[in-house]
């Protein structure tokens, strides 16, 4: 660290300086002049003795005097409608998200458990929670400042120690099927701290190494062995490398083989490809032990809920508690 600037303001209570923090957090990792060094992501939102738009006015004036100094490269305008800025991990999480998110790591921590299945619709943020979690996971723990979190998100990072001190060195990748989109989240990966472009890869990639943890975006999109094109040759070629039959494998199965743990998050109506993995590979109960709940949107956030679900997978167990499938 070269410098320090100090912000000060007549208004500034706990409350105004934890917003203007967790803003300045995020449009400073999002203009890509600098890179925050912070580890808090703004696990959860705190409450505010004044209206937001109080402590908004005072942000957007702070802003303004970074940019006149030279801290700040681009206007708040320029970085909303930004990739960097929309699937920046610094986010505010609402108290649902939370509790999905104490259900994931409760998963990676369970021996009897491989799978989370996350499940929403376009424009429910899946991405947006896949790369929050993925940035959450490699973290420091000593990187957080303790002293801003409430009881509940404490109890977050108490999980997270207990998942970073069970794998240590944690080997993972997010795995994204789709080329173009693939390359925006590598571009995304590639401006903030702790993360790298490599990190994001495509399902072949998978079948060169083992990880304990895999986190798939789109996983609607993964493949099976139906209208490949020139694809076929190194699908074939894949699955003999794993040892399985190319007939009945897929990319799906490929993730299950080469991850101790396993997180995808899937959309069956954007499933709209012959190639595109069938619905009940995601349902295949002897497979694994799964944990599943779905993504709502609504104006303010995401909401997570468990229990959603009126299928097979439907037991009478209060919200946020996961379902087990066990292994016929």
């Amino acid at each position: 660290m070269e410098s320090v600037h100090f912000i000060t303001g007549d208004y500034f209570n706990k409350s105004a300086t934890l917003d203007i923090e967790s803003n300045l957090i995020r449009y400073i990792a999002a203009d890509g002049k600098f890179k925050p060094i912070n580890g808090n992501l703004g696990i959860a939102n705190h409450h505010y003795y004044q209206q937001k738009e109080v402590y908004w006015d005072l942000f957007t004036g702070i802003w303004d005097s970074l940019r006149s100094i030279g801290i700040a490269r681009h206007s708040l305008d320029y970085i909303d409608n930004s990739d960097l800025f929309k699937y920046s991990p610094y986010k505010s999480l609402s108290g649902g998200q939370v509790e999905g998110l104490k259900k994931i790591l409760n998963c990676l921590l369970d021996d009897n458990a491989k799978i989370s299945l996350i499940e929403g619709g376009a424009g429910t943020g899946k991405s947006i929670l896949a790369i929050f979690l993925f940035k959450l996971l490699k973290t420091e723990l000593s990187d957080f400042n303790y002293s801003d979190f409430e009881d509940s998100e404490t109890e977050l990072l108490d999980l997270l120690e207990r998942v970073k001190e069970r794998y240590s060195d944690l080997k993972m990748a997010l795995v994204i099927p789709m080329s173009s989109f693939r390359k925006t989240i590598s571009n995304v990966f590639k401006n903030i701290q702790g993360l790298n472009a490599k990190m994001v890869i495509g399902p072949a990639e998978m079948v060169k190494s083992h990880y304990d943890i895999l986190i798939i975006d789109e996983s609607h999109r993964l493949r099976r062995r139906v209208n490949l094109g020139a694809y076929y040759g190194k699908f074939d070629e894949y699955c003999l490398a794993l040892g399985l039959d190319k007939e009945t494998s897929s990319e799906l199965e490929w993730a299950q083989l080469q991850s101790d743990k396993l997180v995808l998050f899937y959309d069956e109506k954007q499933s709209i490809k012959p190639s595109d993995v069938l619905q009940e590979d995601f349902e295949d109960s002897d497979r694994s032990i799964f944990i599943r709940f779905c993504i709502f949107s609504n104006p303010e956030s995401l909401m997570l809920a468990v229990n959603c679900f009126q299928d097979i997978f439907c037991r009478h167990i209060p919200i946020f508690s996961p379902k087990y499938i066990t292994e016929s």
